[in-house]
């Protein structure tokens, strides 16, 4: 019998988004899910279900055309009717529709504030978690 087979992921990700990158890749599926469910259903207006109860409110980031393109630069954004904050590995946004298919992304977040993963843990108003500790 053979040697137990191992499979490395090498991963390159932009600075801009390199903490969603390792948040993204470690821990869980399950913990990637559920900080994507948490991102989208947490604040939807009903703020009990965030630990300080308070809304997340945009630092600074850009106004989004319908195809997706950079409009303008905006501070302080706050969730619309009918939008929902978006995490992925790529950045975090505030989107419309309710499925990734018929999603439409309104706003992303500039992640020059957001260069740690505490920074994006902080943003969501989450505790830190160590990689370890991502677990589902």
């Amino acid at each position: 019998m053979q040697g137990a087979v191992r499979r490395l992921d090498i991963i390159l990700a932009p600075t801009d988004i390199y903490a969603h990158a390792v948040i993204g890749w470690s821990g869980s599926t399950g913990f990637q899910r559920s900080l994507a469910e948490y991102a989208k259903k947490a604040h939807e207006g009903n703020w009990k279900h965030v630990p300080d109860q308070n809304p997340i409110v945009g630092r600074a980031g850009w106004e989004l055309s319908p195809t997706g393109e950079k409009v303008r630069r905006v501070e302080g954004r706050e969730l619309g009717l009918g939008e929902h904050w978006a995490w992925g590995k790529h950045g975090i946004y505030i989107a419309e529709g309710s499925r990734h298919d018929e999603r439409t992304d309104v706003y992303v977040e500039d992640n020059a504030s957001l260069r740690t993963e505490k920074d994006v843990f902080e943003f969501f108003h989450l505790e830190y978690l160590e990689p370890r500790e991502r677990e589902c």
